[in-house]
């Protein structure tokens, strides 16, 4: 018992008294000293009881310390008036209110650094509605015929700005573009039939070498912002397709010289927004109706654009300005005429390039649409199924006049409502 009395009895003698007094008199003694004042004599009762102290209330007791010291120290430091600013600033040209301009930068600083959060929200928003409007504007053509397509477009010439967006954010999720594939091919189909021509002229000494132009005519049929035009033509001499832009005339074909490899026409709904550097080069038209001669043209391209509920009357357009050993090359999306389950049965066998036609006889949806292009005047010659997002197909003449009754209209692209 007489131990826990003296316990008490020291406990409230080291209490220190609530107003902070005990280290507001140490306080003042330490200021005195720093200004050259008299120093006040220590008070050894204060020692001994900072030396009773625990870990922890010393640590509040400095923090306590601290906070007295800056207190008497902002008292002491002089306000600045405005007056006082403006003639530092007359004086020295600088401005006095330096604090200020450290709160102001670095308000700035925390504006530039939350920015780009704010920049990336947005712009996935906004790709969020480009992906849904491009879903919209696509089931849209493909479920409408090609003239109200035209129609559409024509009035609102955004749209096309609108698909083309979606679509190029689509397509950059593909393990390839099917234009680079398709220009692969035309390049090789062009060496292809320079050299016959050489071979040709070289065993025949009597042919007249300057009635074969060796400039290969293209039709892009649904050209979009005609990048397989402007792929094709920087392998002309001049190497560039801004000249010919320029010589073009609207509605009409595009002229070339004796020494281009390729004349490209490019065909689609609207032409590119102003700014686009291919915008001279594509043609607005309806595909069905292409302003272009008949037999005037070597390869004509499809490339995912047989899009509307008359795709025959593409067809029949493309025999009609296609030369009599002429090619076409059409890129489609395998969900058009694959289901899940026949893709998965085909697949495995598919391997390289060029499968045969018995490995695709378990697929209607692709035989009945080689079945409609042999009744329009073609024949597929070679088929690509190396890439898994869409194929590509090689049709020639086969030399038979188109069906005029024929119609055809291959499955759309529905998208699930979400």
């Amino acid at each position: 018992q007489l131990r826990h009395r003296m316990m008490v009895k020291r406990k409230r003698k080291q209490a220190p008294a609530s107003d902070g007094s005990t280290l507001t008199k140490k306080v003042i003694q330490e200021d005195g000293d720093d200004e050259g004042g008299s120093p006040t004599p220590n008070n050894s009762g204060v020692d001994k009881e900072e030396a009773s102290w625990s870990k922890s209330k010393k640590k509040r007791m400095r923090r306590l310390q601290n906070k007295t010291k800056q207190q008497q120290m902002n008292a002491r430091t002089p306000t600045i008036t405005q007056s006082e600013k403006v003639k530092h600033q007359d004086g020295s040209g600088e401005s006095a209110n330096l604090p200020q301009q450290s709160d102001q930068a670095s308000l700035d600083r925390n504006v530039l650094q939350n920015k780009p959060k704010r920049s990336s929200l947005i712009e996935s928003f906004k790709a969020r509605l480009s992906g849904s409007r491009f879903r919209s504007l696509n089931e849209e053509l493909y479920t409408m015929p090609s003239q109200e397509s035209f129609s559409r477009f024509t009035k609102d010439p955004t749209l096309f700005q609108e698909y083309h967006d979606g679509f190029r954010h689509q397509v950059s999720s593909w393990p390839v573009n099917p234009i680079t594939v398709l220009c692969q091919k035309i390049l090789k189909h062009a060496q292809k039939k320079r050299q016959r021509r050489e071979n040709q002229e070289t065993s025949d000494s009597s042919a007249d070498s300057g009635n074969h132009s060796s400039t290969l005519v293209v039709a892009d049929f649904g050209c979009g912002e005609a990048q397989l035009a402007a792929e094709l033509l920087s392998h002309n001499p001049t190497n560039t397709h801004e000249g010919q832009q320029s010589k073009k005339p609207k509605g009409a074909a595009t002229a070339a010289t004796p020494a281009d490899l390729f004349q490209v026409h490019s065909f689609d709904l609207v032409a590119p927004a102003e700014g686009v550097p291919t915008r001279d080069l594509v043609t607005p038209c309806d595909m069905s109706r292409v302003p272009l001669p008949a037999n005037s043209v070597d390869v004509g391209v499809f490339c995912l654009s047989l899009m509307g509920t008359n795709l025959a009357d593409f067809i029949r357009e493309a025999h009609r300005v296609l030369k009599a050993n002429g090619t076409i090359w059409i890129a489609e999306v395998q969900s058009r005429f694959f289901d899940d389950t026949e893709k998965q049965k085909t697949r495995p066998s598919q391997k390289g390039k060029g499968a045969s036609q018995h490995q695709q006889t378990n697929d209607k949806q692709l035989q009945e649409f080689l079945l409609a292009l042999k009744g329009l005047g073609f024949q597929c010659v070679h088929k690509d199924f190396s890439n898994k997002m869409f194929f590509v197909l090689q049709l020639v003449k086969n030399g038979k006049k188109p069906s005029k009754k024929m119609k055809y209209t291959a499955k759309p692209c529905i998208y699930k409502r979400r």
